[in-house]
This record gives C-alpha cells, structure tokens and sequence, in this order.
C-alpha cells in the first residue's frame, strides 16, 4: 500500500465523504485512491472557496472538513480559508502538493517553492510535512489534534515524492475520540458552583465552545430554567439555545447591544459557557464579575472570568444544574431585552437608529423598493411605457431612467403623510424616489412632474 491509498483509507475511515479544490498533476494519485475509498472531491472554481465549503460541510456533520490544492500559489489561496477556520474553531484538514525538502546544497526545483509548512503553521494548530515512514502517526496526531478542544485547522503538505512511496502494514490506525473528562481541576468547578450558587440575578451567556455539541442544547435551557436566568447567546452559538424560549434574551454582538449590555450590568454574575475570545467583535465592557466553563480556554483574558473550569462541558453543565437554585428575576427580564431588540430592527424612517429626516434607514429602502419592483412587474401599463421610453433612450441606461420616472410618480400618493426631505430648497416628497440613485431621474421629469426626490431631479 502506497501513502496516497493508505491517506485515502484514513480518510475515508473516518468519516470523510468529500473533498474540496484544485488539484494539480502532484495531486492525481491520491485523488484516485480516494475515489476507490468511497471519498468524492468536488472542484470549485477557487481554492479559498473549497475551503469554505470544507468547513460548511464539518459544520453540518461533525467530521473535520477536507480541501485538496496543488502547491504554491494554489496552496495560498488556501492559507484565508484555514485563518477563518482558526479563528471559528472549525476543524478542517487543508491538503497541498508541495516539494521535498530542501537538499543541503540548495533546492534544485524552485518552480512554485514557498515555505508553507512555516507559513500555515503560524494559523494551524498543527502543521507538517507528511512523509512515508510516519504517515500513521502525522495522520493520527494531527487529526486528534483538530478535533480536540478548541477545534481548528491542521495542514498536510504532501510531497510528491512521498504519495507513491510504499507504507509498512495494510490498516491504518483506528481512530482514537478524544478524552473527555471534568478536567484536572475539579476544585475549580467547586469554586464556579459556589458563585452559581450565591448569585441572585446570573445571566447566563453562551459561545463558540459549544457548537461541535449538539447535545449540549438541552442541558443549557435546564440550566437556565433551574437558574431562572435570562440566556444570551453569540452569533457562533445561534441555535443551541432556542429564540422562542421565554428565557431567551438576544444574541449578544450581531446589532447594538445596549439593551444587552444593561442586562449584563443588572446581574450580579456572568455565567460563560462555551465563551471564546473570537466570538466577541467587540471590547467586552461589563464590570459584573464572569465565571467560566468551557472545554478548554476557559480562563480567556478576554473577558478575564474571576473563576475559570476546563473540562467536558457537558459533565461540567450537569454538577452545575445540581447545585443551580431559581434567583431573582423573572421572564419579564429577558422578554424586555427581545423587546428593545425587536423595535430596534424595524426600520422607522425618520425615528430609526440611522435615520435623521434626510435618510432612510436600509431595511426600510430594501422593503420599499422591493414593493416599488413588484408593483412594477404587475403592471402592464408601466411595462410598456418603460419598454417604450428605453428604446427610444437606446439601452439599458433608457430603462433605468424611465423607470425610475414611473417609481417616483408612483410613490407620490403613498408618501405625502411623511416628513418629507429637502434639497436645495425643493422639497422631495417619498424618501423612497429620494433613495433613488442621482443619475435615474432626469430633470426634465422633475419639472414635469414635480415629484421625482432623487438629488438630480431636485436640483
């Protein structure tokens, strides 16, 4: 068995059903012996692409994602997609061709020669070149390696010269999961179960360190119901703790968090589980004190947690709903953050967080020119008026001023109630024709009908 069936077999024995990339010649063996392994690879029309994808697909199945690209520039291409994998504690496995090493007179290839295994291992928690003689024991160490707490990236750089070298044995190794345990430092989850214990009004907030545990959900929402606590989540942990829960409060860091943050400083302790300094995009600002559990980095600097726990989360989660006890607050807490988050994500014109009486806020543009379209399409009048005035106006640029000429006639009847905008001492009545891009309306059409509100029209 050659190291390019032998890699194949690995793969394919744990659980890998596709791949991803851009070969090149290096790459044709593996490829093929990875098709006689049940192992499918998916070209994509960029490497960075396959890489994504990689990662989608270990989201949705658990098994790390695989891309496979030729060397220099293809692996490159790779290098953001393993980055992004770093920093979202996805496990992902990126596969390149590459040149043996060096010889000690210097390298005799130097078409595409970059030093990759330096470059990726500045953004992978492992990286190496695979050789024949200890392939199992890359294969086996890098793999654990990705899975095992916080998951992430590993790079192969597989030479050429190794893919067609004989490998001693016919079975790869079996796989071996990674340990899960309490940790070694049993005493601090003491600790983190004493201040669970005492706090009155905890809030409970959940990360990134969750996500590869799709078992973890139900414990965390009998976590919050023993506490009684409002429950807030990061975008990197939407979904393992359900939007229509009454103890649900909002998902801290995709819009303002003013009203998140006022509930973090209403409580008298934070309880982190999962929380990872990449899932903050922001400077963590409370002043209320943090506990942390994860399965490892728990003591993140980020949000410098008073007591931190490394361990299985979902054993740490269970000693804390034994010694969990309902606090002060109610569902009023967490139904008045959903509340703010709610009317803050209705666009208001005028009143909303962006607009000032001269601009409109983007949800409000994309709902009423997406009203403006339909009403267009259903109108055969408009059609034929718009397709009239751009064969006379000779092109594309015809239609997009005649129709913009109908929308703004249109829009007049719908709008007068509104606080309209001005422009140079002429006042636009829809702030939707206004929101209309400055060369769409001519000023022709303005004198005519007075109504056009784009910035040419009310010159």
């Amino acid at each position: 068995m050659n190291a390019a069936e032998r890699c194949a077999a690995f793969l394919g024995g744990r659980g890998v059903r596709r791949a991803f990339g851009i070969p090149g010649s290096e790459a044709i063996e593996l490829l093929e012996a990875m098709r006689r392994h049940g192992v499918d690879y998916v070209l994509t029309h960029h490497e960075a692409a396959a890489g994504f994808m990689a990662q989608a697909t270990a989201q949705l199945t658990g098994v790390p994602g695989v891309a496979i690209v030729t060397r220099g520039p293809g692996a490159m291409n790779l290098y953001p997609a393993a980055a992004t994998a770093q920093l979202d504690r996805r496990p992902f496995v990126a596969i390149s061709a590459d040149h043996p090493p060096a010889e000690p007179v210097g390298p005799r290839e130097t078409h595409q020669r970059l030093p990759l295994v330096d470059m990726f291992g500045a953004v992978t928690k492992w990286a190496g070149r695979l050789s024949a003689e200890a392939l199992d024991a890359q294969m086996a160490e890098s793999w654990a390696c990705a899975l095992s707490p916080r998951p992430g990236p590993v790079y192969w750089s597989f030479p050429a010269a190794e893919v067609e070298r004989e490998v001693r044995g016919n079975e790869p190794p079996s796989p071996h999961p990674p340990p899960r345990g309490i940790g070694d430092a049993p005493r601090a989850l003491d600790r983190v179960a004493d201040r669970v214990r005492a706090a009155r009004r905890p809030l409970l907030t959940i990360g990134v360190g969750v996500q590869h545990r799709p078992e973890l959900a139900s414990q965390l929402v009998a976590l919050a119901e023993r506490l009684g606590c409002p429950a807030i989540v990061t975008p990197q942990a939407k979904g393992w703790f359900p939007e229509s829960h009454p103890l649900f409060a909002g998902t801290f860091g995709m819009y303002r968090d003013e009203m998140l943050h006022a509930l973090m400083e209403e409580a008298d302790l934070i309880l982190a589980v999962g929380l990872d300094g990449v899932d903050l995009f922001k400077r963590w600002r409370t002043t209320t004190p943090v506990v942390s559990v994860a399965e490892a980095g728990a003591d993140d600097p980020t949000f410098r947690p008073v007591v931190a726990s490394d361990g299985d989360l979902a054993a740490q989660i269970d000693e804390l709903i034994g010694v969990a006890r309902p606090g002060d607050w109610s569902t009023r807490a967490a139904r008045a953050a959903r509340d703010a988050v709610a009317e803050l994500l209705v666009p208001r014109g005028a009143t909303a967080p962006d607009g000032d009486g001269t601009r409109m806020p983007p949800q409000a543009a994309v709902e009423e020119l997406g009203g403006r379209s339909r009403a267009t399409a259903s109108s055969p009048s408009t059609s034929a008026r718009t397709r009239s005035s751009s064969s006379r106006a000779g092109g594309p640029s015809g239609r997009i001023r005649s129709s913009a000429r109908t929308a703004c006639r249109r829009w007049v009847p719908a709008c007068r109630s509104r606080s309209p905008p001005r422009w140079r001492g002429r006042t636009c009545r829809s702030p939707a024709c206004w929101a209309t891009a400055a060369s769409s309306c001519t000023p022709a059409s303005s004198r005519r009908s007075r109504a056009c509100a784009s910035r040419s029209c009310c010159s």
